[in-house]
């Protein structure tokens, strides 16, 4: 027998008045009876959804737990740097509106 439960679950609109963007993630607990041994195995599985008018990411993660963990840590790091430099370009476009 195999069940699946929810863990964490969790959406939030990030565009609502373009297209209504949202980034959401689910994590589950996998389990599932050996019908030869009787034992009950379990394992995560995990989704980051990136969705932004027709288009959507699924970002699965599941296996290794050092790894998953290091997809998340760069991809933050990313974002933090993508963030920075956004904030750098929007700022000097506007120091060049009000000369």
């Amino acid at each position: 027998m195999s069940e699946s439960t929810v863990l964490a679950a969790e959406s939030a609109h990030i565009d609502p008045i373009d297209c209504d963007s949202t980034v959401s993630y689910r994590i589950l607990r996998n389990s599932h009876e050996d019908s030869k041994t009787g034992e009950t195995r379990f394992r995560i599985s995990a989704t980051v959804q990136l969705a932004d008018c027709s288009r959507k990411i699924d970002w699965y993660f599941g296996g290794d737990h050092k790894q998953q963990l290091a997809k998340i840590d760069k991809a933050l790091s990313m974002l933090r740097q993508f963030r920075k430099e956004l904030n750098s370009a929007l700022s000097s476009v506007a120091k060049k509106k009000a000369e």
